[in-house]
């Protein structure tokens, strides 16, 4: 027996609701349990609730998730882990911020103004210099204390790193991803989680005061995978895949190191919001191929329903009609409940892929990678909120783009009540994909093609090679959000943090 170490890449705060909240978390191979100990006060002179034990062992590479239960309402509690050997002879007591921190409960009605921030397409490992920026605008983020931090679509890209150093798990090392045979799921396993760890740490590595894993441990984090952490490039659903067996390897890789680090810490949100057949345990913990993700999250005066857009959906080369999906028919039709059942004034439809546009710079292509290419289900869902929601007071947050907009969708005749879509562009060195094209009836470049079906949006704003985040405020009788850059993007040499950041596009919703 041995005194365990907490290990990077830190830990991970999630789970929050008005009752509960959850930490993920490593220790080094000592460690045999994990706890997550909460108290009204940073020196834990008198804790209040303390988590069950969660198991820490080989199988997933000594990182668990604790929860617990039992909390107030909109009430600021301290957190930290502790982690024991075998019946808990040495335990190791978290501090700092990436082992212990603060979170606010949800209230149980919209009391006061809250602050959400969105971010996803995080950056390939680029130097110190972005580095410094990168920990700039965490860092501004955090100082506005926001109830959560949505993380969505490529928090890292798991599949396209080259070969940095070496070593298994080593600070700093990041691993290929071949597209093929050559390796195994567990090989899969272990460079997928060498390279999380280094992307996680990556700026507090560099010296920083802030980074991606200060983040994630001091702001309660909201997750939903895309395609490159969900296993390849631009992936389809599972079936799609099956007759591919490097493919299954990475998606079943993927699904496995993900609740590992993440999906783990959605435990309480997917228990909410899924109907009474629903088991965390057979339906996503152990769940190898199409575990169950999607979730919503009711924070008054704002329903955020998260869709999954990759595990279950048609291939993008199918046939754009009423067979071809993007959610599955499960979680299409979970969807719908979540829109007419809402007890909130406001709707956040929070899709990792884009509802208009071929996502790229390629004009003609209408099954790219967004929901262009799945007209007919982003159709249906429109009409559905149209008739049966409340479009005057819903959003559409989408991730996954590398290009900052926001479109309008009124339907096919342009008549009908506005529902707005805001996308989120990235947090590279590069914004990467330079245009946006087959926004509704504005054509921009020689072949472009229009949906199957449907109008799609129009085009309100367009930014390229920008970096932004977007961001959500709301309070007693309004939501608002906004497309926010964050800097410039003119070369490494040229990076301008905005003082303060710079709005490109918001709306309010009373």
């Amino acid at each position: 027996m041995a005194l365990p170490t907490l290990e990077r890449p830190g830990a991970r705060l999630g789970g929050v609701t008005q009752t509960t909240a959850s930490v993920s978390c490593r220790t080094d191979s000592a460690g045999v349990n994990l706890y997550l100990d909460v108290a009204h006060d940073p020196a834990f002179t008198a804790i209040i609730a303390t988590s069950a034990a969660a198991a820490l062992n080989s199988a997933n590479n000594y990182t668990a998730t604790a929860h617990v239960t039992g909390l107030a309402p909109g009430t600021r509690y301290h957190w930290r882990v502790r982690a024991g050997d075998s019946g808990d002879a040495n335990v190791a007591v978290g501090s700092g911020l990436l082992f212990s921190g603060s979170f606010r409960t949800l209230h149980s009605r919209a009391s006061r103004r809250w602050v959400i921030w969105g971010l996803g397409c995080m950056q390939l490992n680029t130097g110190a210099e972005f580095n410094r920026r990168l920990s700039q605008v965490f860092s501004r983020i955090r100082a506005s204390d926001p109830l959560a931090c949505m993380w969505i679509d490529d928090i890292d890209y798991v599949d396209a790193h080259g070969a940095v150093g070496s070593g298994n798990y080593g600070a700093g090392v990041y691993m290929t991803w071949p597209q093929d045979t050559s390796i195994n799921q567990a090989e899969r396993e272990i460079r997928a989680r060498t390279n999380y760890y280094s992307r996680l740490d990556e700026e507090w590595r560099s010296n920083h005061s802030e980074g991606m894993n200060v983040l994630m441990a001091q702001i309660p984090t909201w997750w939903m995978y895309g395609d490159h952490d969900g296993g390849f490039n631009d992936r389809d659903g599972y079936d799609a895949h099956s007759a591919t067996a490097w493919q299954v390897d990475a998606i079943r890789a993927m699904n496995k190191v993900n609740l590992e680090l993440f999906g783990a810490l959605n435990k309480h949100h997917l228990e909410a919001s899924q109907p009474s057949s629903y088991t965390y345990s057979t339906d996503t913990e152990s769940e190898t191929d199409k575990p169950i993700h999607y979730h919503y999250i009711d924070v008054p005066p704002v329903r955020f329903v998260v869709l999954d857009c990759r595990a279950f959906r048609s291939s993008k080369g199918a046939t754009d009609n009423a067979s071809k999906t993007m959610l599955g028919a499960a979680q299409k039709q979970w969807l719908k409940d979540a829109i007419r059942d809402n007890p909130q004034p406001f709707l956040a439809i929070v899709s990792s892929l884009m509802f208009d546009g071929d996502h790229d710079y390629n004009p003609g292509l209408t099954t790219f990678d967004g929901w262009k290419g799945w007209s007919t289900e982003r159709e249906e869902i429109l009409d559905y909120i149209w008739s049966v929601g409340n479009p005057h007071r819903t959003v559409i947050l989408s991730f996954d783009t590398h290009v900052a907009c926001a479109a309008k969708y009124t339907g096919q005749n342009q008549d009908r009540p506005a529902i707005y879509e805001v996308t989120n562009a990235s947090l590279w060195n590069t914004p990467n994909h330079s245009y946006v094209t087959g926004f509704g009836n504005q054509i921009y470049r020689t072949g472009e093609t229009a949906a199957a079906v449907g109008y799609g949006g129009r085009l309100q704003m367009m930014r390229t090679n920008i970096n932004s985040v977007t961001k959500v405020t709301a309070g007693p009788g309004y939501m608002e959000v906004a497309a926010v850059q964050v800097y410039d993007n003119n070369g490494i040499g040229g990076y301008s943090t905005m003082q303060p950041f710079k709005t490109l596009w918001s709306r309010r919703f009373e």
